[in-house]
């Protein structure tokens, strides 16, 4: 087991028309939430893609994929409200994708814990990769724990 104080790399893959990521979190315990949070909100490597297709991005997931080109948006936050598409409401709501990816170090105190990312608000669902290892994934807006792999 690669050593816990590595830095993990989160992936997001959200498969919808109004994009929204809001309050995310890595606690050691899901059954004891106030316990040693670490927030993951704040700024954010993004990319918006126009349909369901990811393309060439496919492979974003992995721990080497270049997202230096992104652009930065804050989490939480709408992607619409920050400029990446326009809101659209009711009938005209279009399919997109909003990429997401984010990097942070996991505090001492935590190495030795089961950890779980928990996303409290993400329209629509989502997939979730860390460290390039597929995590699971949500299909709804309402809360979603994932267990973190340790390497």
């Amino acid at each position: 087991m690669k050593n816990i104080k590595s830095i993990l790399r989160v992936i997001l893959l959200l498969l919808v028309s109004f994009g929204s990521a809001r309050s995310q979190v890595v606690i050691p315990n899901k059954d004891s939430p106030g316990s040693a949070i670490q927030s993951l909100n704040g700024t954010w490597k993004f990319k918006y893609i126009p349909s369901v297709s990811v393309g060439a991005d496919s492979v974003f997931y992995q721990t080497d994929f270049d997202t230096k080109t992104w652009k930065d948006i804050k989490v939480p936050g709408n992607w619409e409200l920050q400029g990446f598409t326009e809101p659209r409401y009711g009938s005209e709501v279009i399919a997109g994708t909003g990429l997401y990816c984010t990097n942070f170090q996991v505090p001492q105190n935590l190495a030795t814990k089961e950890l779980y990312l928990v996303f409290e608000g993400v329209l629509y669902g989502y997939d979730l990769w860390v460290n390039g290892k597929y995590t699971g994934s949500w299909g709804s807006s309402t809360e979603g724990w994932h267990p973190a792999p340790r390497s």
